[in-house]
């Protein structure tokens, strides 16, 4: 491999970590607003239910 396939390589390799770090943090975003939704809704049912 000459060097610059290997810088490329390695270009590659970093974006992937930081993609996956990304998906990582929607992953948590996601399950945030999902428990904040389930927790609305149990609130609101309960409000309208009133």
């Amino acid at each position: 491999m000459t060097q610059e396939e290997l810088n490329l390589l390695k270009r590659m390799v970093d974006a992937t970590k930081r993609q996956a770090e990304a998906t990582e943090r929607m992953a948590d975003y996601l399950s945030t607003i999902a428990h904040v939704l389930q927790d609305g809704k149990i609130i609101f049912g309960k409000n309208t239910e009133n």
